[in-house]
């Protein structure tokens, strides 16, 4: 069994919200896809804990997928094993929105007499002050990635391709002595870090794998361009290629994990413990010798930039923590009218009809 791996369902970016389809790192085999819904955050926790346990008591492995308001919270099951995806969702959360499930757990039905007289204008008006606070936070980041964008200028400026193309080639041989399989390899992508109500949260280490490889640059350089050759290559031999991208620009890839070789490839876009760690290094620097000639004057644009950019993510983490606040006072607008019994009840026929998805069960749409 394979050691349980941590990521984000989704993140906050420059973009929005961004998830992305957790199907993809099933390796392509077709999901039984399950969500739980409704009740309060607390209740929903508790549902996915027990589903968790029950994973564990059944000797399968899970990917375990953390929410950016609640990173303590598991919002995402992914069991490869079982080609099941588990997700949770609120009324109103982004990724009640993502494909529809096979089988949806709706935690309200025990709750639709206590809803009605859950002061419905107050949860509208809270509900809209939490989404203002997330919309918040998605203007920090966008006001930074101008500020990114003008590093990576700068450093693209100076950057020779060919030098990285002779740093390259001895990693791109080693990943493609990989004998092909039949069929061309998978990408999948997900966040294995975000900007959350706590700030920056990683879970490089849930990731990582006996083989470190790592690429070293200075702030604002570009490391998704060999992260995405070295990704190429592997998909080229029929490889696996599971893409963590960055957390402020969903389009790069800031680490790259290729599970059949027991690969993992860091950038140091916010790693630097891993330095002693790594067997192989390539530092982006050589390939950037000219930057050593920058003026003062960029020198000092480029720290600004950067201060800048930590700056707003702390103002984003900010915003995202009033926004999880202000939705913890919905849910205990919802919990004052619910006693332990019925949660538990809720809990338990969330595993209910979990259960036959545990157990390979035939597809079908059933609702609690």
């Amino acid at each position: 069994m394979q050691p349980t791996r941590h990521g984000f369902i989704g993140a906050y970016t420059r973009d929005g919200y961004v998830m992305f389809d957790p199907e993809r790192i099933l390796d392509g085999k077709e999901a039984r896809r399950i969500r739980v819904r409704g009740g309060s955050g607390k209740t929903r926790a508790r549902a996915m804990n027990a589903v968790v346990r029950r994973i564990t008591e059944l000797g399968f492995e899970a990917d375990l997928l953390h929410g950016a308001l609640e990173p303590d919270a598991i919002e995402g099951i992914v069991c490869p094993s079982l080609s099941l995806i588990i997700t949770s969702a609120g009324a109103d959360d982004p990724c009640a929105e993502s494909s529809d499930p096979c089988v949806c757990v709706d935690m309200d039905e025990a709750l639709r007499t206590v809803r009605s007289s859950a002061y419905p204008e107050t949860v509208k008006e809270l509900t809209a002050e939490a989404l203002s606070y997330e919309s918040r936070a998605i203007r920090y980041m966008e006001s930074a990635a101008p500020l990114r964008a003008d590093a990576g200028d700068e450093y693209a400026r100076v950057f020779n391709r060919a030098a990285l193309d002779r740093m390259l080639a001895p990693w791109i041989e080693t990943v493609t002595a990989h004998r092909p399989h039949g069929g061309g390899g998978k990408e999948s992508r997900f966040f294995v870090e975000a900007v959350t109500s706590r700030g920056l949260i990683q879970h490089l280490d849930s990731v990582m794998t006996p083989r470190l490889w790592r690429v070293s640059g200075p702030w604002g350089c570009d490391f998704h361009t060999p992260l995405s050759a070295l990704r190429d290559a592997a998909l080229s031999r029929g490889l696996q290629a599971v893409c963590a991208m960055e957390h402020s620009q969903p389009d790069m890839i800031a680490h790259l994990l290729i599970p059949e070789l027991g690969l993992f490839i860091t950038s140091e876009v916010n790693v630097h413990a891993l330095a002693s760690a790594a067997q192989r290094t390539i530092d982006l620097r050589l390939a950037m010798s000219a930057a050593e000639t920058f003026s003062q004057h960029t020198l000092r644009a480029l720290a600004y930039d950067e201060l800048m950019v930590e700056q707003l993510m702390e103002k984003t983490a900010y915003a995202l923590e009033l926004a999880r606040l202000t939705r913890q006072r919905i849910d205990r607008m919802i919990e004052e009218r619910v006693d332990e019994q019925v949660t538990n009840l809720m809990v338990n026929a969330a595993l209910a009809a979990l259960e036959p998805a545990f157990m390979g069960a035939a597809r079908g749409a059933s609702y609690v």
